[in-house]
């Protein structure tokens, strides 16, 4: 290792510049784990020089951000991570020995497929996965970021030019509470700061919208397309006031799930 240890050092640069680059920073980054079959990639791949900013390798950076995010959601990690890390390492070098130089040099593009197979973790995301895994994610949660990546793929992640924010402003719940008080369908907070009350948007957009509420920004800003601007934002188009929040809520779950299975299960 002190041998190739400027190697692997430089390879380590490389793979938090690239981590970077799509956006995360450590409270976004749930697993280290899930840093190390990138950098294995990385520096068994000599990209080091290359992997961030080369048009070469765009190929590589889309699907090792999109494995990095399916791991992140699928938490591959949760039992025994050494176990699970040295099954991965069987999709980089089938038949592991001490002078196989520890790569197969055919491996072109990063191996997401054979990584998830080898570490035998969940292959098809269905609704029930989603619904029980994944759409009640809070705000501030790792999940929520990687989720809300995947659903809005063409912010300016590369120069931290986003914003994850609220549909319904987070100030108007006390609001919503008055409203719904009086009856059983009050929704909790962690419900109105989860997934289905959440996007990500370019930073600019958000300052605009800042604490407006939804069905005002929305008038405001669709130009008179209202239904190619709720479906750039993945908005229901349903009655965006506040009192209709609870079939807001539900149907834009809807919106998410079906999404997220596209995304999820795309060959």
């Amino acid at each position: 290792i002190e041998a190739k240890w400027e190697g692997i050092k430089n390879a380590f640069i490389e793979t938090f510049r690239l981590l970077r680059s799509f956006g995360f920073e450590a409270k976004t980054l749930s697993s280290n784990n899930a840093i190390l079959p990138i950098l294995y990639f990385i520096y068994h791949k000599n990209l080091t020089n290359n992997i961030v900013d080369s048009v070469k390798c765009n190929e590589n950076r889309a699907i090792i951000k999109k494995w990095l995010l399916r791991a992140i959601i699928l938490k591959p990690f949760g039992g025994s991570s050494d176990t699970v890390l040295s099954n991965m390492r069987k999709a980089f070098i089938k038949d592991f020995k001490q002078n196989s130089g520890f790569f197969d040099r055919e491996i072109e593009l990063f191996p997401l497929e054979e990584i998830e197979k080898e570490a035998k973790y969940i292959q098809t995301i269905d609704e029930e996965y989603l619904e029980n895994n994944v759409i009640e994610c809070r705000k501030n949660s790792p999940e929520a970021f990687a989720v809300l990546s995947l659903l809005y793929p063409n912010l300016d992640y590369k120069n931290n030019n986003f914003h994850k924010d609220h549909l319904h402003p987070e100030s108007a719940y006390k609001e919503y509470e008055k409203l719904y008080k009086a009856t059983d369908n009050c929704i909790s907070f962690n419900i109105y700061d989860s997934l289905p009350n959440l996007q990500m948007l370019d930073a600019n957009e958000n300052e605009s919208k800042n604490n407006k509420p939804l069905k005002q920004w929305v008038n405001e800003k669709c130009n008179g397309n209202r239904k190619e601007f709720l479906g750039k934002h993945l908005i229901p188009d349903v009655d965006l006031s506040l009192e209709n929040f609870n079939n807001f809520i539900e149907e834009r779950k809807k919106i998410i799930i079906d999404k997220l299975k596209s995304i999820l299960n795309k060959e």
